[in-house]
């Protein structure tokens, strides 16, 4: 994976796998909170509880912003992903620093926590969602 910082300072990554970036080079972050964040902010007022599923957890930002935000407005949610890449999130968290953004690395100690490796084709979804507001299920079929 080739590290890469984009316009707004965040970092992304390059697959060489996919021959793709995992973000916008306009910035990373900057997407995940105008793609991610800002659709739902009148709903924050309005609502009391979210349930967010992500296909792909990434580099994490969307979580993190999600997870942000709503502990902030006190709001309570379920966070759910399916991440193909085992190596990926391995990477992330030993390289956190270099992300250098403000509770990243907090933030993937807890996500860690709650990362299931299973098949998700054989994934009880009803079990799943009574547990942890945030869960990764690694899955790589």
């Amino acid at each position: 994976m080739k590290i890469v910082r984009t316009k707004d300072n965040s970092i992304t990554l390059y697959n060489e796998k996919y021959k793709d970036f995992y973000h916008s080079r306009e910035g990373a972050i900057k997407e995940a909170l105008y793609h991610f964040l800002y659709p739902i902010k009148t709903l924050l007022k309005e609502r009391n509880n979210f349930n967010f599923v992500e296909i792909g957890f990434g580099l994490g930002y969307n979580a993190l912003v999600f997870d942000y935000f709503l502990n902030k407005n006190k709001k309570d949610f379920q966070y759910k992903s399916i991440e193909k890449d085992k190596e990926l999130f391995k990477f992330i968290e030993k390289n956190c620093q270099i992300f250098k953004i403000k509770n990243y690395c907090f933030f993937l100690k807890k996500v860690k926590n709650n990362i299931i490796f299973e098949d998700a084709t054989k994934v009880n979804y009803e079990e799943l969602l009574k547990k942890e507001k945030l869960n990764i299920l690694i899955h790589d079929g």
